[in-house]
């Protein structure tokens, strides 16, 4: 049976998806999203996801017509104001070390 917190893994996802595809490599990092959140607790794992994908976008986004600026914007996750990144050995560093590894922004 679905828990609205598997709903929430599917939103953040959702919500993300547009702007993840129109990145070079982002239909990979979409499955290799898929295949992270397999097994996870649905609501750490929304908010893992949300977290290294904001930090990725923040850190290589390249203008205002950038796809990762406005995934950035749209994610619904604000930082601590005292955060630079994601917290060093979390899942949310995991999903933010496999942004770097598939997403490819054409510059």
């Amino acid at each position: 049976m679905e828990t609205q917190l598997d709903v929430r893994v599917r939103e953040v996802l959702a919500v993300a998806a547009p702007y993840i595809s129109a990145i070079r490599g982002g239909e990979a990092f979409l499955a290799a999203l898929a295949t992270f959140a397999r097994g996870r607790d649905p609501l750490a794992c929304a908010h893992a996801i949300a977290s290294g994908l904001y930090w990725h976008s923040v850190q290589y986004y390249v203008g205002q017509a950038d796809p990762l600026y406005a995934l950035a914007s749209v994610l619904g996750y604000r930082p601590s104001p005292f955060a630079s990144g994601p917290e060093e050995g979390s899942d949310a560093e995991e999903v933010y070390d496999l942004a770097a590894e598939f997403l490819r922004v054409s510059r």
